[in-house]
């Protein structure tokens, strides 16, 4: 008589292969997360999140800065080939370098305008096709081609109303009012381009309101030198100082000896007193924040 036993259970006890088939159970039921385990990934996910936006928007901030620097380097080649064309005169301003009693300083950002307080003769002397607008300051490197389209007189970290392509028909047409975001110095009393001094501030991002403010932590400063430095400094203070300056009348004056019209904005005085070789440049800010 003959016994038939399976090969797969002959020589295997049961409690071995119970125990075999739990472990292998557990192995797979351990594959997956838990619920809280997913929910503390993702908190932490979250965290670094938060620690890492604050820093992206410094970088692009100064890669913003830098593109802003490039654009004063190019306005600062435009005024030296102009000044090398025009014997060495710097652009005219009228809202810098007009009649006293009808300057604005603060509105050198205006490079084509209506407003402009010019005579009949002045007119005809200024005005090109456009018989009620006028160019002016940087405005004249733009209708004569120096700087193109006009486009690098507008800074990329400017969050204001003041856009390239807002007045970018204006620009091409010559037939509005136009207003960038740097800021002309102009020199009346010294209009002579190799006459600035290396440190004289010429052209920076504007301060005429706090509008015009491309960054809120400093400026770009086009100096005498024709090189680009930064000013750094809370910019809404500069531009309370630069309206102050300008509304300021010293009541120990008598009225027959003030000056007539209002001083230049004192802000110049500030970024004149930081010596280019004092600030560090853009780049070197963006490179900065990388060690």
């Amino acid at each position: 008589m003959h016994h038939f036993e399976s090969p797969a259970h002959s020589c295997v006890p049961v409690s071995t292969d119970i125990r075999a088939r739990t472990q292998s159970a557990n192995i797979y039921g351990r594959g997956g997360f838990t619920l809280v385990e997913v929910l503390v990934s993702i908190a932490i996910m979250a965290i670094l999140l938060t620690m890492m936006i604050p820093a992206v928007g410094l970088v692009r901030e100064s890669t913003r800065r830098v593109v802003c620097a490039s654009n004063l380097r190019q306005v600062g080649v435009s005024i030296s080939v102009y000044a090398d064309d025009y014997r060495g005169r710097l652009p005219f301003s009228f809202f810098a370098d007009g009649p006293r009693e009808s300057r604005r300083p603060l509105d050198t950002v205006v490079i084509l305008s209506d407003q402009i307080g010019l005579d009949a003769a002045q007119a005809a002397a200024w005005r090109q096709d456009e018989p009620d607008y006028t160019w002016d300051g940087l405005g004249l490197l733009v209708q004569s081609g120096y700087l193109g389209s006009g486009g690098v007189l507008y800074c990329p970290s400017h969050e204001g109303e003041h856009t390239f392509d807002r007045y970018a028909n204006a620009i091409g047409r010559g037939d509005d009012s136009v207003i960038v975001n740097y800021q002309y110095r102009g020199s009346a009393a010294n209009p002579w381009l190799q006459r600035l001094t290396p440190d004289q501030a010429l052209v920076s991002d504007g301060f005429r309101d706090l509008d015009e403010i491309n960054h809120a932590d400093g400026f770009n400063i086009l100096r005498g030198s024709l090189n680009v430095t930064w000013f750094g400094g809370e910019a809404a203070a500069v531009v309370a100082q630069a309206q102050a300056s300008v509304n300021f009348v010293d009541p120990s004056i008598p009225a027959d000896r003030r000056p007539a019209g209002p001083p230049d904005p004192s802000s110049w005085g500030l970024f004149d007193d930081s010596p280019s070789n004092g600030a560090p440049s853009a780049f070197g800010h963006a490179v900065s924040l990388f060690k």
